[in-house]
């Protein structure tokens, strides 16, 4: 059976360099996730002489935040689910 030893202090540099890398994918995953949002909502948006659709933005507010907005005063009235 193979015996497997760590310092302390690698053992530490490896959770480490574990964890920047794991909080780098999270990172990428919610940048696409917004990204699949926006363009899931462009694709749904009516058509008529594309404002709407061309007001849809994403943008991330730091790395574990992002947000997808409509600019248009209309969207309201467009975009609400039917209840």
């Amino acid at each position: 059976m193979a015996r497997i030893t760590f310092s302390g202090r690698r053992l530490l540099r490896a959770a480490q360099r574990f964890e920047e890398g794991l909080l780098d994918k999270v990172s990428d995953i919610i940048y696409e996730t917004a990204r699949l949002i926006q363009a899931q909502a462009k694709a749904l948006a009516p058509v008529d002489d594309g404002s709407l659709s061309d007001s849809i933005e994403m943008k991330m507010l730091g790395k574990y935040n992002a947000v997808v907005s409509v600019g248009v005063h209309y969207a309201v009235n467009i975009c609400r689910p039917c209840w």
